[in-house]
């Protein structure tokens, strides 16, 4: 029984981080986590702040700005798609051997470009380290990550091996009991019971030493942090193996099964009555001492705990009392005595069995072997239309997609007030597939990497800037970027701006070059852009017949009748949807739809949310695009905002209350800030794929 708890403990610790740590997705979250911890990023600020000062030693006097808004970078939320992307890779590299990995691959070519670079271009090379191919070769070959790997084999086979060993001792301990039902159930309902224990004590523990110690230093912070993401999930096992525990001793107790209360009052029996064994007297000491200072340390985490556990008593009593209450009327009125006897023998058995398959259920699910790679969408990948096979005999207007507002506004794109986490790019591999843009003409100009909007269109953005955004703060943002007085100098071009394009812009065409290599890429993907129109329709044309998309356009059939389904959109090629708010040449290029005469949309300046509304605000009621307009106005708080209206809670109500008043799906759900809230769920349950 000792051997076999042991064995059990060592098990739980060997499927939590089987299931946990080996699981890149899995993995991925709680490095996340770690990564937003107040601690880490503060201490991670330190070390970046250390670097770009010794690149730059004239940032020094600079040094608590420069620290300050490291650190707020590092934890902030837009942070997590870039960073997730990058743990990834770097995991599945660390816990899997296979050769076919993008990292492998790149490492060997950066080793062999190098080494052909040293025999054929070696001025190109000069101030490249000697050994780095050697580097690049040894990543490629794994060498680097032996460790990690014979680790992640260990743990594979140790979170089944172990709980086996124990399952052999457990049988092993009966056979050398009584061999009773009886006997069976309290030898393996106490291994169970404690190695719950010896885990509650470890939780107990390290939540107290993390509360009582403050980490100093990047990794005691990293440590810290990686400690309170797992407490989680291993009171969930706990808490699983422990009650698992407590239904066989009951059961155990109750044979042959007279009455189940009984064992209520044994166990009540037993909470108040003092151990008379020293070691039983111990573990009562030891277990009520660190619930008293979890009590004092965290009591918001541990009355949840107790209200959990409470629930679950609760529901378990309430069983005992259907099943005591059936046993009794079922002898009063003489019901098929043979069974009521067949129940009353081997009821605590059947239960027994029940609590052993859970048992079991859980040791599969935590020792079965992980991917290391990000799961696929549902169905096969020739057969989804945007991610789903049930949307392939969709008309596309009746299908509800994730929408930005101002999607080109992009933080990892140095716009000022930046609107949305990633470029349109990183938008497109986040599933967004309707993109709500402004268009510009636009001049370099005497400010390096400053773009201005051209002579002609310049006034009117300053006019809707100082409208968007404030006077005050547009003159303001100006003088940060050191573009009060930029002088337009270079070609026209086409650009993405939010107004002025001083405060970010984005090259047209050259985005929708990655598009197009974008959708070659993902040839089932149906994609939509809205554009805020100052361009004019013919550069528009000229643009995309230029980037090669203009064999991607759809032109639906006249307004009235059914659009194609995105299977018929896709198997066609035609999977680009246009839209112009203000100017299209309908009939030069009859792909460019008119937003007015296709579209509905909702008000989009709602300053709190209880300002959001369902009524019509552009377009006719009988458009067959809805267009769900669903931010905050302002910049105060973009990111709170978000949040916050981006909510399951908030935003699926309203899509369903729109969607019934209106009689049409949302279907763009426009939002700020895609990747803060619940914008993906609540698109898929307005599709009905949940």
């Amino acid at each position: 029984m000792v051997l076999a708890t042991i064995l059990t403990a060592a098990a739980m610790l060997a499927g939590l981080a089987n299931f946990e740590l080996l699981n890149g997705n899995r993995f991925a979250g709680h490095a996340d986590d770690i990564r937003k911890d107040p601690a880490v990023a503060s201490a991670l600020g330190v070390v970046v702040t250390d670097k770009i000062i010794t690149a730059n030693t004239n940032l020094a006097a600079l040094r608590p700005l420069v620290q300050s808004t490291t650190t707020s970078v590092i934890e902030s939320d837009a942070a997590g798609p870039v960073f997730r992307s990058a743990v990834r890779p770097l995991h599945q590299y660390l816990t899997s051997d296979s050769d076919s990995q993008v990292l492998l691959q790149a490492a060997d070519i950066a080793a062999i470009s190098i080494s052909a670079l040293k025999e054929f271009k070696p001025d190109l090379v000069a101030s490249v380290p000697d050994n780095l191919d050697v580097t690049f070769s040894s990543i490629g070959s794994q060498s680097f990550a032996a460790h990690t790997l014979q680790a992640a084999r260990w743990v594979r086979v140790l979170s089944w091996l172990l709980p086996l060993l124990a399952a052999l001792c457990l049988l092993a301990a009966v056979l050398m009991g009584r061999r009773t039902w009886r006997s069976a159930g309290f030898t393996v309902g106490r291994v169970l019971l404690w190695a719950a224990g010896v885990f509650a004590a470890i939780i107990s523990l390290g939540v107290i030493a993390n509360t009582i110690f403050t980490p100093t230093g990047l990794v005691p912070a990293v440590a810290s942090a990686a400690w309170s993401t797992m407490v989680v999930p291993t009171a969930i096992l706990t808490l699983i193996v422990g009650f698992a525990g407590l239904v066989l001793i009951a059961c155990a107790r109750t044979l042959p099964v007279r009455n189940l209360r009984e064992f209520d009052q044994w166990a009540l029996r037993a909470a108040r009555s003092r151990p008379t064994t020293p070691a039983g007297w111990g573990v009562r000491v030891v277990a009520l001492g660190l619930l008293g200072v979890l009590m004092v340390l965290r009591p918001a985490m541990v009355i949840q705990f107790l209200v959990a556990l409470a629930g679950v008593a609760l529901v378990a009593y309430v069983l005992a009392e259907v099943l005591v209450a059936g046993y009794e009327a079922a002898l009063r009125r003489g019901l098929a005595p043979k069974a009521v006897a067949s129940i009353r023998r081997y009821g605590a058995r059947v239960l027994a069995a029940l609590a052993a398959v859970a048992l079991l259920v859980s040791v599969a699910v935590f020792a079965w072997p992980q991917s290391t790679s990000i799961a696929a969408e549902t169905g096969p990948a020739d057969q989804r239309c945007n991610g789903w096979v049930q949307l392939c005999d969709r008309p596309y207007n009746d299908v509800s997609f994730e929408a930005s507002h101002n999607s080109m506004s992009a933080l990892d794109e140095n716009y000022f007030l930046a609107e949305q986490p990633t470029g349109i790019i990183g938008q497109l591999n986040a599933g967004v597939r309707v993109f709500l843009i402004d268009s510009w003409y636009g001049q370099s100009t005497n400010r390096p990497g400053v773009i201005a909007n051209s002579d002609a269109t310049r006034a009117q953005a300053v006019a809707q800037a100082n409208e968007t955004f404030g006077a005050s703060t547009v003159q303001s943002a100006l003088r940060l970027r050191n573009s009060l007085n930029v002088k337009p100098e270079g070609p026209i071009g086409l650009y993405l701006c939010h107004e002025l394009c001083e405060l970010g812009a984005t090259d047209w065409p050259k985005v929708m070059s990655q598009v197009k290599t974008w959708m070659d890429q993902h040839p089932r993907e149906v994609v939509t852009f809205f554009v805020q129109d100052i361009v004019k329709p013919a550069d528009v044309a000229t643009m995309l017949g230029d980037v090669g998309l203009l064999d991607k356009v759809y032109t639906p059939p006249a307004k009235g009748q059914d659009w194609a389904s995105l299977g018929q959109m896709i198997s066609s090629g035609k999977r680009l949807v246009w839209l112009h708010e203000n100017e299209a040449d309908t009939a030069a290029y009859p792909w460019m739809l008119y937003g007015p005469q296709w579209s509905q949309d909702t008000e989009y300046t709602n300053p709190s949310v209880a300002s959001f509304s369902c009524a019509i605000k552009r377009g006719e009621p009988d458009n067959p695009i809805f267009l769900m307009n669903h931010w905050l106005s302002g910049f105060g708080s973009l990111q709170a905002d978000a949040k916050k209206v981006n909510a399951r809670s908030v935003l699926l109500p309203l899509a369903q209350k729109c969607e019934q008043e209106r009689g049409q799906i949302p279907n763009y759900v426009a939002v700020n800030y895609y990747n803060l809230g619940d914008l993906k769920s609540v698109v898929q349950t307005l599709n009905g794929l949940d």
